[in-house]
């Protein structure tokens, strides 16, 4: 019987590219990436349990969350910055105001790209976007 590696644990913190406003001020901007579990695997990737990723700014000198990513299962590799799979993801914004659903998916940290594949579904708040109605009822 072959011995199995160990899983690590962990968190990953970084610093992105700064966010700028509205009006024209930047904003540094980081991610911090958790995971229960990480299982090396060949090409010096790993199968990581419960990511999750939260995506923040600094506004006025306060931290901002911007959006949360969250895989129950995927597989990171470092080298390249990113975290993929055929399984779950959920983003969403921590007040609620945004979820977005779906079935495989990529993600990019480099630029903060995300691709999902299949079974998408998005639900947003309307009032957090405050949407006026064009017309009169």
């Amino acid at each position: 019987m072959r011995d199995s590696p160990p899983l690590l644990y962990g968190q990953v913190y970084g610093v992105g590219r700064p966010f700028t406003d509205a009006a024209g001020r930047e904003h540094p901007q980081g991610e911090a990436w958790q995971f229960l579990g990480a299982e090396p695997v060949e090409g010096g990737k790993y199968n990581v349990t419960e990511l999750h990723v939260e995506n923040y700014s600094y506004v006025s000198n306060t931290v901002v969350t911007n959006y949360i990513i969250e895989a129950p299962q995927c597989l990171i590799d470092p080298q390249q910055k990113t975290a993929r799979s055929a399984g779950r993801i959920v983003v969403s914004r921590p007040d609620g105001t945004f979820m977005t659903t779906g079935i495989g998916f990529e993600f990019r940290q480099i630029d903060s790209l995300l691709n999902i594949s299949n079974q998408v579904m998005t639900h947003l708040v309307r009032d957090s976007f405050n949407l006026r109605p064009t017309y009169s009822p």
